[in-house]
Formats: C-alpha cells, structure tokens, sequence
C-alpha cells in the first residue's frame, strides 16, 4: 500500500524588486500561483504584512515608501491549506 503524501504543497510566489532605487517610493511586483487554489486571486498575498490585491492571472503589485538606506522587503502567500511561501528581498534607498 501507498502512504499518503506528506509534502506540503506551497504556493509558486516570484518577486519583482531592484537591489537598489534613487526613488523613495518602490514598486514591488510579482505573481503566485498554486496547484491546490487553481484560482490565484484567491491566494492571500502580503507585502511587509499589508495585503495587496492579485489578479485573476497571479499578478500583484503594491507601492511601498522606504528609509534612507537598507530595507527588507517581505512579500508571504499563503494557500487554502495554509501552507506559505515567503521572499525577504533587501532594497537600498540611496
């Protein structure tokens, strides 16, 4: 017999974000998607803990403000079987 799987399916999360920007406002973009939640506006997507909005094809994008300097930016998906998926990207604001 066959034991259930036991691995946790997360979602696919890609993240857009420079590695360094002149502008203090930072456009952060990126897709999800998942095999268990087929429709990816259902996926619930944070950017630095606020939730954004995605598309019926996976796109999300949100404007974040940043600090002179380094700042992490952490984009978090997390599907119907709560399973997620984090990207901790570093951004410096010159």
């Amino acid at each position: 017999p066959s034991q259930p799987s036991t691995v946790q399916q997360v979602p696919n999360l890609s993240v857009n974000v420079p590695y360094t920007t002149s502008s203090i406002f930072l456009y952060v973009s990126g897709t999800v998607s998942d095999s268990v939640d087929t429709d990816p506006s259902t996926i619930p997507v944070t950017v630095n803990g606020m939730p954004v909005s995605v598309d019926s094809s996976g796109n999300f994008g949100q404007t974040i403000i940043l600090n002179e300097g380094s700042n992490e930016v952490t984009v978090t998906a997390v599907n119907s079987r709560g399973n997620s998926r984090e990207i901790k990207s570093y951004v410096t604001y010159t």
